[in-house]
């Protein structure tokens, strides 16, 4: 029995499109992904984001598709989006100098 067989026709269509540009684009396995840089795992994405084959991004095979690029690029180690980190709020108690002591209750 195929994988065909065993999976949707939208998943088995996003699959073979996606490792297909993946291939064009010159990655093959996981470790081809470790030695890329971040400029790279950005046109792969971009690549990737292109091929889609399903028309209209909408419905049943949008999900299929966004879930199985998320699927691969995870197996592959490329995020899709950076870390995000958000800055520190600041400390504006250490800042501030009271002459004062009644400016004290409003802080």
């Amino acid at each position: 029995m195929s994988y065909q067989n065993l999976v949707s026709k939208w998943r088995y269509k996003a699959n073979n499109v996606i490792w297909t540009t993946l291939k064009e684009q010159g990655v093959t396995s996981g470790r081809d992904a470790l030695a890329l840089s971040d400029k790279d795992k950005k046109r792969i994405i971009k690549a990737i984001s292109s091929a889609y084959p399903f028309g209209q991004k909408d419905g049943h095979p949008n999900k299929i598709w966004c879930s199985e690029v998320a699927n691969i690029l995870s197996g592959l180690n490329i995020k899709k989006k950076p870390d995000f980190k958000p800055e520190p709020k600041p400390d504006y108690r250490s800042r501030v100098l009271i002459d004062d002591p009644r400016q004290m209750r409003f802080l």
